[in-house]
């Protein structure tokens, strides 16, 4: 992505010099289109890692040990019935986690 970016991003003015710029300008299907094709060119070649150091790297993010969970909590559900206030927040800030039983919270630290 970035190597594609290399090659057709801006470089005449900082705040135009982004993926973001870039992607809007030549649009969003060329852009996947480079991408993939950049990755065909490169994917087997001089930074190619062996699967043994793939495999002591991947060793080192292995993933939590999560408890087994009910998908759903009664007194959760509850409390968003009971609460209008939670329950909007819920719908705004809460989104569902890969493992079961499990939510991702999305919270602002920015002032308001």
């Amino acid at each position: 992505m970035v190597s594609v970016w290399n090659l057709l991003g801006r470089r005449d003015n900082k705040y135009k010099a982004r993926i973001k710029i870039l992607v809007h300008e030549v649009g969003i299907d060329k852009f996947r289109n480079d991408v993939a094709a950049e990755w065909q060119r490169i994917k087997d070649g001089a930074l190619k890692l062996p699967d043994a150091e793939i495999a002591r790297i991947r060793a080192f993010f292995a993933p939590p040990a999560f408890e087994t969970l009910d998908s759903a909590d009664r007194g959760f559900e509850v409390k968003r019935f009971e609460d209008r206030a939670f329950s909007r927040w819920v719908t705004t800030s809460v989104s569902a986690h890969a493992q079961p039983g499990y939510a991702i919270v999305t919270l602002s630290l920015k002032p308001t």
